[in-house]
């Protein structure tokens, strides 16, 4: 996010409930992203049941999330936290943030990943792998 920043792509111009900020409840990740964050008037750290609340979320319009997945099926079934039995990134907020973003007026929740895993096999499958926890219908 930080070089869309950098160019003015994202600049919160449009934002309804705390405009020209970019508002968060952590961060994590590299030496440049915690520089960036370090005394950065724009950036505003807020308790997580404010950052997930629905009703504050819902308030900005087009409100775009975009969310990774480890897996889906051919019926839309997601699985972004588990490879099959065993937990690889622990219960997330996914659901809550496609509901969020689907509530925003013009709102567009994404889910992205790559077709295929290191080891050449699809992520996109007839069926979620035995075990597989599925996060989002």
């Amino acid at each position: 996010m930080i070089p869309l920043v950098e160019k003015g792509v994202i600049d919160g111009s449009r934002v309804v409930v705390h405009p020209g900020k970019i508002v968060t409840g952590f961060v994590m990740g590299s030496k440049k992203l915690y520089d960036f964050v370090h005394d950065n008037p724009s950036v505003v750290f807020f308790d997580i049941a404010y950052v997930n609340d629905t009703n504050v979320i819902r308030k900005n319009p087009l409100v775009i999330v975009i969310n990774s997945t480890i897996e889906i099926d051919m019926t839309g079934q997601i699985c972004a936290d588990s490879i099959p039995r065993y937990i690889y990134s622990g219960v997330g907020g996914q659901m809550d943030f496609i509901r969020r973003a689907s509530l925003s007026e013009n709102g567009k929740p994404i889910i992205a990943m790559s077709s295929i895993t290191t080891n050449g096999e699809s992520k996109i499958v007839a069926i979620l792998k035995q075990g597989a926890g599925i996060v989002t219908t």
